[in-house]
């Protein structure tokens, strides 16, 4: 049995008239005689009442047609479907993103524009470090991801990994950053501009990760909070706790309960990248990459 027996039924059934089936089928009415007689036949059962120049459905004939519909709009849907997904229009992608990320605003209008474009399609967010991002795009667990990487040297001060651990992967560089300095809105230096860091040589630091003690700093900073993320390092900061060391860019927010200065002195660089499988070939996945390109390039 093929698709075209049922299609064919389908019309004859709906017309009770093989005359008016065949002008709706665009066929000739032989056709769809002969097709319906095969169907009957490899059925077994008689699925039309031939009196005269009329026919009716048979009891097994209503059953079919029942069936028959359901099947044709199955299939339709299924076609309707496999398009919408061959085009980047339907189907379920899983984004990376680190809490610094998270602040940027390219990546808010990324999502958001995916929502507007591809209503059609899932996003599924996952919040996990750059690193993190890096190893779980290698292994298919997500599609992309959206990292900061150090551009300088890998004993870099900030939390983040070095460019070159993104290896074979494709990326893109969304915003070019530097270096800066996180301080509670009414702290005294709060506000001056051409600071050092050795002006902050008598203040606690609020530091993200295991360790901030490099060629960067000329002292040893007294640490006096480790904290997992930067959302809790910027809290702290907020409340009056310490200072931290922070990514700075020229689009990066950060909350109005702290202020955040660039430093002199220090030739750190940081780069903001969508990074993501090389050689996928998933269209939802290229519809994405193309949008955030499109995103970065109005900036």
């Amino acid at each position: 049995m093929e698709l075209r027996h049922i299609r064919y039924f389908v019309a004859a059934a709906e017309q009770l008239h093989f005359g008016r089936a065949a002008d709706v089928l665009s066929v000739t009415r032989p056709a769809v005689s002969q097709t319906i007689a095969d169907l009957e036949t490899e059925l077994g059962v008689k699925l039309f009442e031939r009196v005269a120049q009329k026919v009716a459905l048979t009891t097994a004939g209503e059953t079919f047609l029942k069936h028959g519909r359901t099947i044709l709009e199955d299939v339709s849907k299924a076609v309707q479907m496999t398009k919408r997904v061959g085009e980047g229009k339907l189907g379920l992608l899983t984004i990376g993103y680190g809490s610094l990320g998270l602040r940027h605003p390219l990546f808010r209008e990324a999502i958001k524009q995916m929502g507007v474009r591809y209503p059609d399609t899932d996003l599924t967010l996952t919040e996990t470090p750059s690193t993190t991002q890096m190893e779980e795009v290698r292994s298919g667990k997500i599609d992309a991801g959206f990292v900061y990487v150090a551009q300088d040297s890998p004993d870099s001060t900030m939390p983040i990994p070095h460019s070159d651990a993104i290896g074979e992967l494709n990326s893109m560089v969304l915003e070019e950053g530097g270096i800066g300095i996180a301080l509670p809105r009414d702290h005294p230096l709060a506000g001056n501009d051409g600071l050092d860091l050795a002006d902050f040589e008598r203040e606690g630091f609020i530091v993200v990760g295991p360790s901030m003690a490099n060629a960067y700093f000329p002292f040893r900073p007294r640490i006096v909070q480790q904290v997992s993320n930067i959302n809790t390092q910027i809290n702290l900061i907020s409340v009056g706790m310490g200072v931290g060391l922070v990514v700075v860019s020229p689009s990066l927010i950060y909350p109005d309960d702290i202020h955040v200065m660039p430093l002199r002195n220090i030739n750190y660089h940081s780069q903001f990248r969508l990074i993501w499988q090389r050689g996928s070939q998933d269209p939802l996945l290229q519809n994405f990459v193309a949008t955030v390109r499109e995103l970065s390039a109005d900036r």
